[in-house]
């Protein structure tokens, strides 16, 4: 592994520091995985052990079965899912994760990479988790610098300047990484990871000259806080449609400027506004022709219905599948009916979003014993489901609530 020279900056698109951050995640991610199945411990997770006080810097984590709790062949399918997120079989680089076992070691060989492919790196990111599973996605580093220009000049168009950028977006997500890793490392700016904090310790962090990385499911936990931001600070919402609830917990905070950046796994980043009202303008990297959009010259497919204005704006009219998002992510109202199906006891469901949570109603024979039943099924959507296509409530019935017409009535 040698190469004639190191690239400067300018040709990589990831500092150190950030390729840290996503390795973290990257592992966070394979281990709640396996804490889901049981197969690791609570005080395994890699967040619990950064917090140590015995690890001073995340460098000198170890990686070992010890201090994550993965045995051998977990550790394969963590190394697998490390190399292939950063396409390190493209440099020969992939088995070297095997024999590196400390998160600085892992961190020197990835930013090895990176300078041996300099702007022909690869990432392959997941989508958000629709229930038939997350589909892999793969954008080339050519494109992502593009975006990235894209959004400095966004930032950059006018006041104020962005100083630091605060996350709360997993960094291995297209929309973490484009916002909290390769804008920073761009612009050579500091970038904190603030995922795993409550909506209040969030914004103890939060000072003047701060880019505030959410989702709307994110922006409204802040509802409830007595707070307001200070003075300079610039708030970013994607991963979901904001709301008019969105906006309102948003605007109570006082931030000096909030964008709403409108997008996918995809497609990477499409459109923005500053308002609620206001139609989204195309990213200034993007070219439209005859209502297509595309980038380097790849057509993007948009998952969504839109409508352009004579200004070339756009409205989104709403997505050409069933595909609702909850929490930032892609689920499949159809696929957890399915899994609540498998209860024998149930002889029909029917799934559909109430407010920010999903809820179910339950058709069951008369008589049943309905709390046991749902203690059963809140048992299967946690085994078989992520948290946002879990039914947050259930209702119960002899039969779903239907209209006049025979459609499915709320409940």
């Amino acid at each position: 592994m040698t190469a004639e020279g190191p690239l400067a900056l300018e040709d990589r698109v990831l500092d150190r520091e950030a390729i840290g951050r996503l390795c973290v995640s990257l592992i966070a991610a394979e281990q709640q995985d396996l804490l889901r199945e049981g197969r690791v411990g609570h005080h395994q997770m890699i967040g619990a052990r950064l917090l140590t006080a015995g690890h001073p810097s995340p460098d000198d984590l170890l990686i070992d079965e010890d201090t994550l709790g993965l045995d051998s062949l977990l550790m394969l399918s963590l190394v697998t899912r490390v190399a292939g997120f950063f396409h390190l079989s493209d440099s020969n680089t992939e088995d070297y994760l095997l024999v590196r076992r400390r998160l600085g070691e892992w961190v020197d060989l990835i930013d090895h990479h990176h300078t041996l492919m300099g702007p022909k790196a690869r990432f392959t990111f997941a989508t958000s988790g629709s229930i038939a599973g997350p589909k892999p996605v793969t954008h080339g580093a050519a494109a992502l610098l593009s975006e990235g220009q894209a959004i400095a000049k966004i930032l950059t168009e006018r006041p104020p300047e962005v100083r630091r950028v605060l996350s709360c977006v997993p960094p291995h997500h297209i929309y973490g990484f484009l916002w909290s890793c390769l804008f920073p490392s761009r612009r050579g700016l500091e970038a904190k990871q603030l995922a795993n904090l409550s909506a209040s310790g969030i914004m103890r962090h939060a000072r003047s000259g701060d880019l505030v990385v959410g989702t709307p499911f994110i922006w409204e936990q802040f509802a409830d806080l007595d707070y307001r931001l200070p003075g300079d600070v610039v708030g970013l919402t994607s991963g979901a449609p904001s709301t008019a609830e969105t906006w309102r917990c948003a605007s109570a905070l006082g931030p000096a400027r909030m964008l709403d950046i409108y997008g996918s796994t995809e497609t990477g980043g499409i459109g923005w506004r500053e308002r609620r009202d206001d139609p989204f303008r195309t990213l200034p990297d993007l070219a439209c022709i005859r209502d297509t959009l595309s980038r380097l010259g790849r057509r993007l497919d948009l998952q969504d219905e839109i409508a352009w204005d004579k200004d070339g704006g756009f409205t989104i009219l709403g997505r050409k599948d069933e595909i609702l998002q909850v929490a930032g992510s892609n689920v499949s109202p159809a696929a957890v009916r399915e899994i609540l199906l498998r209860n024998p006891r149930v002889r029909d469901a029917a799934v559909r979003l109430d407010g920010r949570r999903l809820k179910a109603v339950i058709s069951v024979a008369e008589g049943a014993d309905e709390a046991e039943i749902e203690i059963e099924l809140r048992a299967t959507a946690a085994r078989h489901l992520p948290a946002p296509a879990r039914p947050d409530r259930f209702r119960f019935a002899t039969q779903l609530p239907r209209t006049g017409a025979g459609k499915l009535a709320d409940w």
